[in-house]
């Protein structure tokens, strides 16, 4: 059908247009696949013009890939949950597959969103640094009293600067980095963009490092680290954000335990019953879940997962009876002093299968 349709631009554009909508928004899969698959073809036949007017095959291919990404930015946008994790990943894969189609417009695309990612972090580091740098200059200020217009002035920064910063910790950010994690492991064409990508994403995870309630989003970006150690089998230092996350939770046991122990009531015993977090469809844990002992018990087993895989990939490594001993010191210090009865379980198999 699409070499029928081929000689008139402006219906193929709006087929084009139809199918793009179904790809994301569809809700049978096989749906999503048709559309996805017209999609596929058109940029083929792109390439296939001969001579001279293969640039602008080329410059057609770009524009569909770049529709398809805004397509999927759109999705993400709306949020992730387990009912939409199956379409994300589709999603992900399609577009993985779309840009194996030329290197050079994979390249430049990719270049370009990694590049928005850097700025999307740059945008958020700032406008933290100079909202802190501002509280502090009104604490030693103290005004008595203040104007209107300044207030106001000041009030629309500090939306403007909650705003880049939330840019960051949401779920369009997390799913480019794992879709770009994904697509520079499988496309020799983009490993260059390996290096960048990888700061990007640990510079994002280090400004929410010591921060427990946004723990699920440093925990996607170290998934994405991880991913990209694996599909690139390169070392990416992860294992020292690692115990410093196990030195925060155990911090925060011990006051939770210490606060339930100062007297009855204080706690409320229904904590114990509620259902443990879901760190894969969250980005942040409300004020009852980070003085729930089921999620504190939750992150520690999520970061017992990490060090695993992560020290997993290192045991292939010659180097690895070195590199283990100094986590090896902190994790048995660590289970001495453990509140948590699981996770100290969790530990010790730890350490009896790294030193088996």
């Amino acid at each position: 059908a699409l070499s029928w349709i081929w000689p008139f631009p402006k219906i193929r554009f709006v087929f084009f247009k139809k199918c793009c909508n179904l790809w994301g928004h569809a809700k049978s899969q096989s749906v999503r696949l048709l559309a996805f698959l017209f999609m596929r073809n058109y940029g083929a036949m792109t390439l296939q013009v001969p001579g001279d007017k293969k640039t602008k095959g080329l410059a057609q291919l770009e524009a569909i890939t770049k529709k398809l990404l805004q397509q999927f930015a759109e999705v993400a946008g709306q949020g992730y949950s387990w009912q939409s994790h199956n379409v994300v990943t589709l999603m992900e894969n399609c577009f993985v597959e779309l840009l194996r189609m030329d290197d050079g417009a994979a390249y430049r695309l990719g270049y370009a969103c990694i590049r928005q990612l850097a700025l999307t972090l740059r945008n958020a580091t700032v406008a933290a640094s100079h909202g802190a740098s501002i509280r502090e200059k009104e604490k030693e200020s103290k005004p008595k009293r203040s104007q209107g217009k300044g207030v106001e002035k000041q009030s629309k920064k500090r939306i403007v600067e909650q705003q880049a910063v939330q840019q960051v910790v949401a779920w369009p950010f997390v799913r480019a980095a794992y879709l770009w994690t994904k697509a520079v492991g499988a496309i020799p064409a983009l490993r260059p963009l390996a290096y960048p990508l990888s700061m990007i994403i640990m510079g994002a995870a280090k400004g929410n490092l010591m921060q427990l309630p946004n723990f699920p989003f440093v925990y996607h970006c170290l998934i994405c680290q991880s991913r990209l150690a694996v599909s690139l089998e390169a070392f990416v230092p992860v294992g020292s954000h690692l115990l410093r996350l196990l030195d925060m939770l155990l911090q925060a046991m011990d006051k939770l335990y210490k606060k339930r122990g100062a007297g009855p009531g204080k706690m409320g015993d229904s904590v114990l019953n509620t259902k443990a977090a879901e760190l894969e469809v969250l980005l942040r844990f409300n004020e009852q879940q980070v003085k729930d002992t089921l999620t504190l018990e939750a992150v520690g087993s999520a970061i017992c997962f990490l060090l695993t895989d992560h020290l997993g990939l290192l045991s292939q490594s010659p180097s690895f009876p070195e590199l283990i001993v100094p986590v090896l010191m902190h994790i048995k210090r660590h289970t001495k002093h453990c509140r948590s009865e699981p996770l100290r379980r969790q530990l010790k198999n730890f350490v009896a299968s790294a030193e088996a």
